[in-house]
């Protein structure tokens, strides 16, 4: 695997700060100080930032500088929509291709969500619930799919992130999350394609309603 770039390595931090919701939506990116703060040019800054937009993290808009993406009601409804459609699409496709070892791959992401949820890392926990999503995506084995869907998730981190800077998440709330992931996955492991879709509509409309408290009523293009 190649070396990161010194721009690839500043996006990467700031990914895990966006992640880890030490910057969310709204927040400006500015690049003097940024550069100042990681020990790097301006210009490795900028490309940094460049990339991170590329993939949605971000948007640059005139006056404004370059904000972490934000979400509206009516913005986040979609992004769980289209997610749902891309899911639902991928989830036939990777059961038509699910092997037992690609079963195993799934079970020991739901495995690590468990055992950092006991030792109390709930952002490990979600990190690892992500990625049981997109291991399942990546054994669709269709390149177009996985990178639609990966946008989407990054929409969904920002998202997650906005609400558990707002309303943290308690032991219950990941708990029920865990539940409804090991559902789907005994349902996947089943081979039971009505049980395993309709799994994942419900847990995709829990996401959906877990963050709507916390963006308030604008809907898009309001201000």
């Amino acid at each position: 695997m190649p070396a990161l770039t010194l721009a690839e390595s500043v996006a990467a931090a700031l990914r895990d700060l966006l992640v880890g919701g030490h910057l969310v939506c709204g927040d400006r990116l500015v690049e003097i100080a940024l550069a100042r703060e990681m020990a790097v040019s301006q210009n490795t800054v900028r490309d940094a930032l460049r990339q991170l937009e590329q993939e949605g993290w971000v948007v640059k808009q005139p006056r404004r500088g370059v904000t972490v993406r934000e979400f509206t009601r009516d913005e986040a409804a979609e992004v769980y929509a289209l997610l749902l459609a891309v899911e639902s699409v991928a989830l036939d496709w990777a059961l038509e291709r699910m092997t037992r070892t690609r079963l195993m791959e799934l079970g020991k992401l739901l495995t690590k969500a468990k055992r950092a949820a006991q030792d109390g890392d709930g952002d490990g926990a979600i990190q690892a619930l992500f990625g049981f999503h997109k291991r399942l995506i990546l054994h669709t084995g269709k390149a177009l799919t996985t990178e639609l869907a990966q946008r989407l998730y990054n929409y969904a981190r920002l998202l997650e992130a906005l609400r558990q800077a707002r309303n943290p998440r308690d032991a219950e709330l990941l708990a029920g999350q865990l539940e409804a992931h090991e559902r789907l996955y005994r349902l996947i492991e089943a081979g039971d394609r009505a049980g395993a879709q309709a799994a994942l509509v419900a847990l995709i409309a829990a996401y959906r309603e877990m963050v709507f408290p916390v963006l308030g009523g604008a809907q898009a293009g309001e201000t």
